[in-house]
């Protein structure tokens, strides 16, 4: 089977995770308020819970799959974690309390891991000098799905809100039967690694990586991009409610225009960016005006504001391309799964903590006693910690031109 035909499978997989993640986005808060007859406030503390159920699973067990897909290959744990999607997909759609939805979000968080072993599939297949394009169209295909997952969630869900979870399940079944006749293993026996439980956590992977210091201030820096990024799906839902009426179908058109410019920027714009200013530099403007983008959220006076500035919020989609090129290039073949594993456990890690404080953040600042309305508290909080990213990223390329 040729590697360009795999990779479609690739992609796709990237992309139905994307929409897993996406579809629930516009459907969850009426789908809160009608399962646990709560108003929209409170419904804002379970998505949060939620979003730390899908975040928590996923931080446990994205090294594990990662260090697994390292010693017996990227097929099988891929084949796995497509399937345990379609299951989450029915048990969501199924689901007759929030405890089922926590259950469906756990299984979905698993499934979430097959992000970075199709990471490390594309570096098996992509020339070093490729990979940030490589990257840059995973970000394109998740930034896709990231359209229709919205946009099916809001239309779907205006008729039924459980009938978008049915159709992506069939979705999801049909990309698993892709997989199983397109998906070719790429990890030759030569370059597998044995399985170690020590290597199978954040700071297992972490300390594996201890010889590289730029590789852990690299982490450092993926954790405060992805705390800010994740204030975005877990507030804007409510926060668009409260201040200025929206409903899912709203939501999910703008989220749609979300994901559309994602994948523009993921897809078409980074290679022409990182040929002309390289990898960190291209970082550096992506959280630059990411941090833009989220101040004009939090201050946004009226909707077309709000929209407006969704532009350049969205060139925080050359970010991970960028790093992940400049991350995997530095480590050896043997070690890209664990490298990519480590990468998806601390974006899980920013998944478990980022809900939980912004959704206190909005808690606080919008509820009917709070001494201080501003439900924009979160994106300010956001537009802070790109910042500091800005920061440590100065700091590393003061210190060394070039990562090697």
């Amino acid at each position: 089977m040729k590697v360009h035909s795999a990779s479609r499978v690739i992609l796709l997989t990237v992309f139905l995770n994307s929409v897993s993640f996406g579809i629930i986005i516009p459907v969850l808060p009426q789908l809160l308020i009608e399962l646990g007859h709560i108003n929209v406030v409170e419904a804002s503390l379970w998505g949060g819970g939620l979003s730390f159920a899908y975040a928590g699973a996923a931080f446990l067990f994205a090294p594990i799959v990662g260090n697994l897909s390292d010693r017996i290959g990227r097929r099988p744990v891929l084949l796995f974690s497509i399937a345990a999607l379609a299951v989450n997909y029915l048990i969501l759609g199924l689901a007759p309390s929030i405890t089922w939805l926590i259950a469906g979000r756990i299984l979905a968080g698993i499934s979430a891991s097959c992000h970075g072993v199709a990471a490390a599939w594309i570096s098996d297949t992509t020339a070093k000098h490729l990979r940030s394009k490589a990257f840059g169209a995973i970000g394109a295909a998740w930034g896709v799905g990231f359209v229709c997952g919205p946009a099916i969630g809001g239309m779907l869900g205006s008729f039924d809100l459980r009938l978008p979870f049915f159709i992506a399940a069939i979705m999801v079944c049909l990309n698993f039967q892709a997989a199983w006749w397109a998906l070719p293993e790429t990890l030759r026996p030569e370059h597998r690694s044995p399985f170690r439980w020590r290597r199978a956590n954040l700071i297992g992977a972490c300390h594996e990586l201890r010889h590289s210091p730029q590789t852990i201030i690299f982490l450092c820096v993926i954790i405060c991009y992805q705390l800010a990024y994740n204030a975005n799906p877990q507030a804007w839902s409510y926060y668009a409610i409260l201040k200025f009426g929206w409903t899912g179908k709203e939501i999910g058109f703008s989220l749609m225009a979300f994901g559309l410019l994602v994948a523009l920027n993921a897809g078409f714009l980074i290679r022409p960016i990182v040929r002309r200013i390289g990898e960190h530099r291209t970082t550096c403007v992506g959280l630059l005006l990411g941090a833009m983008g989220f101040i004009g959220f939090a201050f946004a006076a009226n909707q077309w504001m709000l929209v407006a500035f969704i532009l350049p919020w969205s060139f925080l989609a050359l970010i991970m391309p960028s790093l992940r090129a400049l991350l995997s290039n530095a480590l050896g073949e043997e070690r890209q799964g664990a490298l990519h594993g480590a990468i998806s456990s601390a974006q899980s890690l920013t998944m478990m903590a980022s809900p939980l404080v912004m959704s206190q953040l909005f808690y606080q600042f919008s509820s009917p006693v709070s001494p201080l309305f501003f439900p924009g508290a979160p994106f300010l909080a956001a537009s802070a910690l790109l910042l500091l990213s800005l920061g440590l990223l100065h700091f590393t390329g003061r210190r060394q031109k070039q990562f090697h």
